[in-house]
């Protein structure tokens, strides 16, 4: 007898979710049973885990965070060599001769401020990795 899955994802992580079992079909559809980084269990169709339709429990929880991915591949990029401050989204403004901190979070490029200290623009892009990813990100080198 056939398990009624072709692929097994039990383990695997999409967005929050991670799977934990086989749950069966629904209307020709594979379904799995979740568990979300908030706690709550959720049936998820194959389909959406896999193109990234549902990521969470649908709870709304942790609004401003991104997802545990994306942070993965934030922890995987290195600072540019141009990088005049060594830290990613602290960048000098020529024009104000002031240091700009910025931060990307889901799809926007949020400011920071302006700062005449190198360190206060450093600081301030580190509180902003606090807020929006839940710790600071360590800069990865060449």
């Amino acid at each position: 007898m056939g398990t009624g899955y072709s692929v097994d994802l039990t383990g695997q992580k999409f967005g929050y979710l991670t799977v934990e079992s086989f749950s069966g079909r629904r209307n020709g559809h594979a379904e799995w049973n979740c568990v979300c980084d908030c706690g709550n269990r959720v049936t998820v169709r194959q389909i959406h885990l896999k193109s990234g339709h549902t990521k969470t429990c649908g709870k709304g929880h942790q609004a401003d965070l991104v997802s545990p991915n994306t942070i993965e591949k934030i922890q995987n990029r290195k600072v540019s060599k141009r990088s005049k401050s060594g830290k990613t989204g602290v960048t000098w403004n020529v024009a104000l001769e002031k240091w700009n901190a910025r931060i990307f979070v889901k799809g926007r490029n949020i400011f920071l401020g302006t700062y005449t200290d190198v360190n206060d623009a450093i600081k301030a892009r580190k509180d902003a990795e606090l807020k929006y990813f839940g710790h600071v990100e360590e800069e990865a080198t060449e």
